[in-house]
């Protein structure tokens, strides 16, 4: 778990790393795992084999009393086209789960999905 002091959020996943060095003498941050091998941060493509993935948690609109009607997406990020999305919505907090996607994020993308 790590905290984005800038942004103020949470990340909740795991990274095996047990040393680091944040960003400020370097252009980015320096960390090491188990065995001392060193890793440049939140540089370049290379995983390792691994995919990128990235959740949210739940978003509210207003106190529950409005819906959200999504019928187009724009992205904004570098690479559009190699990310993808899928969004869940749910009308009562204890109604089933539905998932929409996974959508391309090309400029614009057009979709339909509603939920509270």
């Amino acid at each position: 778990m790590s905290y984005n002091y800038l942004e103020r959020h949470w990340s909740i996943g795991t990274l095996s790393r047990t040393a680091g060095v944040d960003r400020g003498v370097f252009a980015t941050p320096i960390w090491l795992d188990a065995t001392g091998q060193a890793y440049n941060q939140e540089t370049g493509t290379a995983y390792g084999g691994d995919s990128i993935f990235a959740e949210s948690g739940p978003i509210s609109i207003g106190v529950g009393d409005n819906v959200a009607v999504c019928t187009m997406l724009i992205p904004d990020e570098k690479t559009q086209g190699q990310v993808t999305s899928t969004f869940k919505t749910r009308f009562h907090p204890n109604d089933t789960e539905r998932s929409y996607g996974p959508y391309s994020m090309a400029n614009p993308t057009d979709v339909r999905f509603t939920g509270r």
